[in-house]
């Protein structure tokens, strides 16, 4: 594989890394309030990576900019490479560790099965631990300080709190090798309101950049020839995060996913649903949309790419307009009640799945034996269930939620 198309793998790279942290946030998803905060602190990690390639990628694919920058400072360090000249550097280290690995007498697919459900089993045991060990640790007084300590800012210079959580974020990342261990800790103690989410975002690009150490130190472990490519890479996966720091942290109105994270907060709250819904879509519908599409050719992609991009820009822009200076827009586009409902609002998927949990939750407690007196009318404008007693005069009201539990 050459260096131009391990560049886009290393932006996909980027994003699926941080499906880590929303499923952390899931292990808060008991309490309304602290899972509001856990997802939009874990988001904020998605939609930054998001971002950068939508701006990114582009820019790559006219321009060659990651390319032609990490080729260029590779360059001026006058690193030479051949075929003929093998440079051992880590793997003199590791090399007499690996040959005292057990191997065992299988395939690369049963090993990898194998792995894979060991690896899954062992991450859920361990985001469910640590929420729970943080909420128990990080209670009363300590809570208090953690709190405090975390979220002050530098007296006289408080402009600089943000670059200096940064270099924590990338310092920890460093020591930790792993970004995702990193930014995983930190999001039950967002969740549990000890760090904020304006806080958690300079962590979190702190961790971005630290993690490219990690690409670095492999590429010092290549041979010969693939030691100048390597190390390109490595180089390339760098200027990406610190294109996108550039890009949505040095201009504080450019700071865009804080606000974004905190909406997607405020929406997983009133529809827990959604939580998987988006890890479903982001992270799994919407990666195999863009991969049928790319069998197409270029064309396809951009006939499909560029709609959907001028699509997007236009909702957003209108969203803003209206938040900030509606009488600039017209009357039609100063709201969105125009539109279908189930094209500006989640309470027709909201109703679907309540329906679907209730008729589950009725199927599984088939025990419970109702009255041919009474039976159960649901209310779809109001989004309850009405028990009707034999006197229909006095109908007892309750949730949908309480009627599940």
């Amino acid at each position: 594989m050459d260096v131009r198309t391990a560049i886009p793998i290393i932006m996909g790279a980027n994003i699926g890394t941080s499906v880590t942290n929303t499923l952390v946030s899931l292990g808060q998803m008991g309490n309304r309030d602290e899972f509001e905060r856990a997802f939009a602190g874990a988001t904020v990690h998605d939609i930054f990576n998001w971002m950068c390639v939508l701006v990114l990628l582009p820019l790559e694919v006219l321009t060659g900019y990651l390319y032609t920058l990490s080729k260029a400072v590779l360059a001026a360090f006058q690193f030479e490479h051949s075929e003929e000249v093998k440079i051992e550097l880590l793997s003199k280290l590791t090399k007499p560790f690996t040959k005292r690995i057990i191997q065992i007498p299988l395939g690369d697919t049963a090993i990898g099965v194998m792995l894979m459900v060991f690896s899954l089993v062992l991450l859920c045991s361990c985001l469910v631990a640590i929420v729970k060990i943080l909420g128990s640790l990080l209670k009363g007084s300590v809570a208090n300080v953690i709190q405090t300590v975390l979220n002050a800012d530098l007296p006289y210079v408080p402009w600089l709190t943000g670059y200096l959580a940064i270099l924590v974020g990338a310092v920890m990342t460093f020591l930790l090798q792993s970004s995702s261990i990193f930014t995983s800790s930190l999001t039950p103690l967002v969740g549990l309101g000890l760090i904020s989410v304006d806080r958690v975002y300079p962590l979190t690009l702190g961790s971005n950049l630290g993690t490219t150490t990690t690409a670095l130190l492999a590429a010092l472990s290549s041979e010969g020839n693939r030691l100048h490519p390597a190390i390109q890479v490595a180089l390339v996966h760098l200027f990406f995060n610190m294109s996108g720091i550039l890009l949505y942290y040095v201009i504080p109105f450019m700071r865009i996913p804080v606000p974004l994270a905190k909406m997607m907060g405020r929406t997983t709250a009133k529809y827990r649903w959604f939580a998987v819904f988006y890890m479903i879509i982001s992270f799994g519908l919407f990666p195999m949309m863009i991969f049928a599409v790319s069998l197409g050719g270029p064309t396809a992609i951009y006939s499909v790419l560029i709609p959907l991009g001028m699509l997007l820009f236009f909702v957003i822009l209108v969203n803003v307009m209206q938040a900030k200076c509606p009488k600039c827009l017209p009357s039609c586009l100063r709201s969105w009640h125009w539109l279908p409902l189930p094209l500006r609002s989640l309470q027709p998927l909201d109703r679907v799945f309540s329906k679907l949990a209730c008729c589950c939750c009725k199927t599984s407690d088939q025990h419970l034996y109702m009255p041919p007196s009474e039976r159960y009318d649901f209310d779809d404008q109001a989004g309850i269930q009405i028990l009707v007693h034999a006197d229909k005069n006095k109908p007892s009201i309750f949730s949908s939620n309480e009627t599940c539990a």
